[in-house]
């Protein structure tokens, strides 16, 4: 962890940056002048320290033209060396623009353009604080442009950090509009000796891999730009070791449930058992509730009957109680379902049965 010394003197750095007090060193790149302390920039990178070398034209002008990158990604590049970060607060350059292509390490010619192009008006569009506003796949060109320019300055710390910024965004916001862009730049910056960023951009690839495959567009383009042909086969290949991992997992998935299957067989056919056995028991309970009804309904009837029947007094001569209260008593004959299907009344005077 720095101490509190090292990082005043960092902050005092990261101030020079702001102020451009004292700068002795002007970076030339896309009609864009960029103030900078020789000190700095060559302690931080021992290509431009000999870039600045008195032996050549620039150490003696104090002035460096830059021609392999554009100018926002050299001032992403500044800013990290003084402040050891940088942002993307503005849209990269359109990849059909001056960019870093494929031979980065060869300067263009000045003799390649009239002008022309640079006096033209940005298309990009521009937000509420009227600054141009920024996508997803332009920030992640700007990464990886950051990335490239890291690698050629041998900044080894700026190309970690950028590696950084590049998975973050893709993780956090992701469209599949201008992807094909991204990996025209990947592929056109990063050699086939560096595979670190083209991996991180498979692996991006791969993430949103369903989405990508069912896009007409975009697979259209990724077979026939020729410039994108080493990641389409570099894609080709993870695809199939991804399907080929997925059916290894569903087919392990699928012997483990064939397996579970045959372990639950035997409860599976207990539990067939216990459900015949509790459907024989519900039906022959249903049989011994119809032979209930049917033995009330029948010791209903003769009860009704036997009232019907029964004299106006008791037979009973010593009684001769005209009835008003009656004592029932079961006659003894059970029913299929046990209750009572003849009935005795008798006199609750004498007991006398009143039955004819």
């Amino acid at each position: 962890m720095a101490s509190i010394h090292q990082l005043t003197r960092l902050n005092d750095i990261a101030t020079l940056r702001d102020s451009m007090n004292h700068s002795d060193l002007v970076i030339r790149c896309e009609r864009r002048e960029l103030h900078v302390h020789k000190a700095v920039l060559c302690s931080a990178s021992k290509v431009l320290s000999k870039a600045c070398d008195k032996k050549f034209e620039e150490g003696a002008t104090g002035v460096v033209e830059r021609t392999e990158f554009d100018a926002d990604t050299v001032e992403r590049m500044i800013e990290y060396i003084y402040k050891q970060t940088y942002h993307v607060d503005s849209p990269a350059p359109s990849t059909e623009s001056s960019s870093l292509s494929s031979t980065e390490s060869t300067p263009s010619s000045e003799d390649d353009t009239d002008g022309t192009e640079d006096d033209q008006a940005p298309s990009e569009p521009y937000n509420t604080a009227g600054k141009p506003s920024i996508n997803t796949n332009t920030a992640l060109i700007a990464h990886a442009r950051a990335y490239a320019i890291g690698e050629y300055y041998e900044l080894p710390t700026l190309q970690q950090l950028a590696m950084e910024k590049f998975e973050a965004e893709a993780t956090s916001s992701w469209s599949i509009n201008g992807f094909i862009d991204v990996i025209r730049e990947v592929n056109a910056i990063s050699g086939l000796e560096d595979r670190a960023l083209r991996n991180k951009l498979r692996g991006v690839a791969m993430d949103h891999i369903d989405q990508l495959v069912d896009n007409d567009d975009f697979m259209t383009k990724l077979a026939e730009l020729p410039d994108v042909q080493d990641f389409a086969a570099d894609m080709l290949r993870a695809t199939v070791r991804h399907q080929n991992d997925k059916f290894t997992k569903l087919d392990e998935k699928m012997r483990g449930f064939l397996q579970q299957l045959e372990t639950a067989e035997p409860q599976i056919e207990q539990l067939m058992k216990r459900v015949t056995n509790l459907t024989a028991e519900v039906e022959s309970n249903q049989h011994g509730a119809d032979a209930v009804r049917t033995d009330a309904r029948r010791a209903f009837h003769a009860f009704q009957k036997s009232i019907r029947e029964l004299p106006s007094s008791c037979k009973n001569e010593r009684c001769g109680r005209e009835f008003g209260k009656l004592q029932f008593e079961s006659a003894g004959h059970a029913g299929v379902s046990g209750l009572c299907s003849d009935w005795w009344v008798r006199c609750a005077k004498c007991k006398c049965h009143l039955k004819n």
